[in-house]
């Protein structure tokens, strides 16, 4: 079987001092109940920017600014199937509703005193658990300032 790999992004969107976590549902493939980060999967020409704002809107209804990346990450799917990703800053384009996808159950605005408290998959607790919090809390409010 050929080696593959996909790319995908996720956004990190803050709301004053929280940002937004989604819960998969049943409807979603793997990971059914565990909490992520908005995003997806990049489709053919699509540049990260713009496919994350496709995403978040899809999942969550909501539009998004992409103000730059804070980190990368990698996981091996199936055993031939790599994910390649992107976690990217971004901010609300105006404040709004969440309305989700078939793909998420639930949503809430968290701090990052509270990731503890929700059942993330082991590789994305890991990538947010990594983050410089202070420098981004920093970075977003000097984004929003400029933007």
């Amino acid at each position: 079987m050929d080696e593959r790999y996909f790319c995908a992004v996720k956004a990190l969107i803050f709301q004053d001092d929280r940002f937004l976590i989604v819960k998969r549902s049943l409807n979603a493939r793997g990971d059914a109940h565990s909490w992520e980060l908005p995003g997806g999967k990049l489709e053919f020409k699509e540049s990260p920017e713009i496919a994350l704002v496709r995403e978040v809107k899809e999942e969550t209804s909501l539009n998004v600014k992409c103000a730059f990346p804070i980190s990368t990450w990698t996981f091996m799917k199936t055993t031939n199937d790599q994910v390649i990703g992107i976690t990217m800053l971004c901010t609300l384009e105006k404040s709004g509703l969440v309305t989700l996808s078939k793909e998420h159950d639930d949503f809430a605005w968290i701090k990052e005193s509270e990731i503890s408290n929700y059942p993330f998959s082991k590789g994305v607790e890991e990538t947010i658990r990594k983050l410089d919090w202070d420098l981004l809390k920093m970075l977003k409010i000097d984004f929003c300032k400029n933007s």
